[in-house]
């Protein structure tokens, strides 16, 4: 909402098929334009364009692949970007089955330059979603855990830094 207590954003929906809404157009007020999106892709990638223009140093990293793949593959600016493995890469967990349809566009993304590269948690799992979804760069991070808690106030944070993962 505005000063003046109007939206900024809208949605709007009809009814599917299958009795469930369906998005069908995203209006956003812009000063006195209304830009508008027809998928939530496009919307989610106008705003990582907005913070990819205010910041050279932006580097993204997707959690969610159904979630965010769409919107890396409709933005204007090409960013570091990095899909996070957490499981299997297909249904089976052999990797000469196919993978799972919302980690199929990595392929293409990589191949167009908007996906830098792969994160897992094991070197096995790193080298294995390299070698199946066809990737140059692919690193592990391993899973890690502290048994205790160091409490930073907020004020003490330094910009820029990763003070928690969860």
């Amino acid at each position: 909402m505005d000063q003046n207590n109007n939206p900024l954003i809208r949605e709007y929906f009809c009814q599917s098929n299958q009795n469930k809404p369906m998005l069908t157009l995203i209006e956003m007020k812009k000063g006195f334009k209304t830009v508008r999106f027809e998928k939530e892709a496009s919307f989610q990638a106008y705003f990582l364009d907005c913070l990819a223009e205010r910041n050279a140093q932006a580097v993204f990293y997707c959690d969610r692949c159904m979630q965010v793949l769409p919107a890396f593959e409709k933005m204007k600016h090409i960013v570091p970007s990095y899909v996070i493995f957490h499981s299997a890469l297909t249904p089976s967990g052999y990797l000469n089955d196919q993978v799972y349809s919302v980690f199929k566009p990595v392929t293409e993304l990589a191949k167009a330059g908007k996906i830098r590269g792969l994160i897992s948690s094991t070197k096995r799992e790193s080298k294995d979603a390299a070698e199946v979804l066809q990737v140059s760069h692919s690193y592990d991070i391993p899973v890690t855990f502290t048994s205790s808690e160091d409490k930073i106030p907020f004020s003490s944070r330094t910009p820029g830094k990763i003070i928690a993962v969860a």
